[in-house]
């Protein structure tokens, strides 16, 4: 049906998550561990963002408590220096790209809410168990 009109699915295809039996695989090192506290554990991922001309390239560290993203950072190289998918809207340069990241990570930080957060946005959960600790 898709092949008729031109369309392409950008959905993932399958076995994409499979490993690759040559690579390396290493061991979890968080298995069992009970994250109860900011700061505890960060995670980090890259991405790219499809633009007309090209790709860029988003990494984005997150504090896996409270999934607050701390830092993020976007490049037209993927190096590692510098080293998440965001939307499927295709951008012309990396200024509009970084302007809707700003305003979605903001968004995403202070203002959505988290059911599994107790209806909380990260900001809350980051800065308020931060806040507790120093207190303690």
């Amino acid at each position: 049906m898709m092949k008729v009109p031109g369309i392409i699915s950008t959905a993932p295809k399958p076995k994409t998550s499979h490993p690759n039996k040559q690579h390396k695989t290493y061991p979890d090192l968080l298995k069992g561990t009970v994250i109860d506290r900011p700061n505890q554990v960060w995670a980090a991922d890259i991405t790219y963002v499809p633009m007309q001309k090209g790709f860029g390239y988003l990494i984005a560290m997150m504090d896996w408590y409270s999934r607050k993203v701390l830092s993020w950072r976007l490049s037209n190289m993927l190096d590692t220096d510098f080293c998440e998918l965001l939307y499927t809207q295709a951008f012309d340069n990396l200024k509009g790209v970084r302007q809707s990241l700003t305003q979605w990570f903001g968004w995403y930080n202070h203002e959505r809410f988290h059911q599994s957060l107790n209806n909380q946005t990260p900001d809350e959960v980051y800065c308020h168990s931060k806040t507790m600790q120093q207190t303690a």
